[in-house]
């Protein structure tokens, strides 16, 4: 007979370390926390996560797609949400109206949320995104400040904020990283703009 005990698998999610590790960073760090929580929390449920990380002191949560930020707000969590990847059209009305933060890195997205935010008479939060080495999504470094100037001039647009995502962060050799954070913030001139 099988031993199905060899193929059992299950993970074990302790909601309360999520929400002290949280807690921790939050303290140590001295800023505030965006808890990414995309692709279903990584498995682990994107609701109980999300409310422990909440919990824990998160001001922001992090989706890869408005589908994962509505599904947030219908279970009412009201907090800032931003959506790291890509908003179709389909789904771009419907984040504008539920105070979703969308991620921009081009001057056709841009003109689109604007126009869009305007039909709504409701302020588009936006956040731009730079790619500094990923290579997935992101504005090229030589029109980062370029294209955040508009944004931060755009009618019915709130210039949230502005972010890069490191391709090999997690590495023990630093180098790429490093040489990415110096590529993002070079002479601070991305973090000068508007109210930054």
């Amino acid at each position: 007979m099988e031993n199905r005990d060899l193929y059992s698998n299950w993970i074990e999610v302790d909601l309360t370390a999520i929400a002290q590790n949280v807690a921790l960073f939050g303290k140590q760090s001295g800023v505030q926390v965006m808890a990414v929580v995309k692709a279903n929390a990584y498995g682990h449920g994107i609701i109980p996560v999300a409310k422990a990380a909440l919990r824990g002191g998160a001001a922001w949560l992090g989706v890869a797609r408005v589908e994962e930020a509505l599904d947030l707000r219908a279970a009412q969590i009201n907090c800032s949400i931003l959506v790291m990847g890509y908003s179709s059209a389909e789904y771009l009305r419907e984040a504008v109206a539920s105070d979703i933060s969308i991620t921009l890195w081009s001057r056709g997205q841009l003109e689109s949320v604007s126009k869009l935010a305007g039909n709504l008479q409701i302020p588009a939060k936006v956040h731009l995104k730079v790619d500094t080495g990923m290579s997935r999504l992101g504005a090229a470094g030589r029109d980062a400040l370029s294209l955040a100037a508009e944004i931060n001039g755009a009618d019915y647009v709130d210039f949230e904020g502005i972010f890069t995502h490191y391709a090999r962060a997690d590495e023990l050799d630093q180098s790429s990283a490093l040489e990415q954070e110096r590529y993002f913030f070079g002479d601070s001139q991305y973090i000068r703009l508007g109210r930054y």
